[in-house]
């Protein structure tokens, strides 16, 4: 149930998928809120008896040397962020390469080019800049299908 669900997120919060994101209700919408590693670790330890592990997610996902090395761990990449969404300052927001993509929604929410709940399906009142995202998600993804799909003849 929702309660489950909410104590799983707030375990991977605590161990892997960890967060330093801080509120100051002037240019977000949420109450004031600091972050600190110590604040962290404190919740966790009195919640779970376990320590936040930061740079498990960067080092699991290729980031730990930045955007620019993300080439050396993974390929065929599109990243697509909801500038209103605060994680998205967390998000590779720059093209890295020709296969590692950055799709940017000025006006798009956190999951809004996806279309499926909580979200709105996909509507007739969906932003142009959303409707543009996800066209270009879909030529993108579409091109590296043919790609794929296209055999090689190597030459002797």
């Amino acid at each position: 149930g929702p309660k489950t669900a909410n104590k799983a997120w707030d375990y991977l919060a605590c161990t892997e998928i960890v967060h330093p994101i801080a509120a100051n209700n002037v240019s977000d919408m949420f109450p004031p809120q600091t972050w600190s590693v110590d604040a962290l670790s404190a919740g966790c330890r009195r919640e779970f008896h376990a320590a936040p592990r930061p740079a498990w997610m960067p080092r699991s996902m290729g980031m730990a040397r930045g955007a620019a090395h993300l080439a050396d761990a993974t390929s065929h990449v599109i990243f697509t962020n909801g500038l209103l969404d605060p994680w998205s300052a967390q998000s590779v927001t720059q093209n890295v390469s020709s296969t590692l993509v950055a799709i940017n929604i000025p006006d798009g929410s956190h999951h809004s080019d996806l279309g499926a709940p909580p979200n709105p399906d996909v509507s007739e009142a969906d932003s142009p800049t959303l409707r543009a995202a996800r066209a270009q998600q879909l030529a993108i993804l579409k091109g590296w299908l043919e790609e794929r799909a296209t055999p090689t003849v190597a030459v002797a």
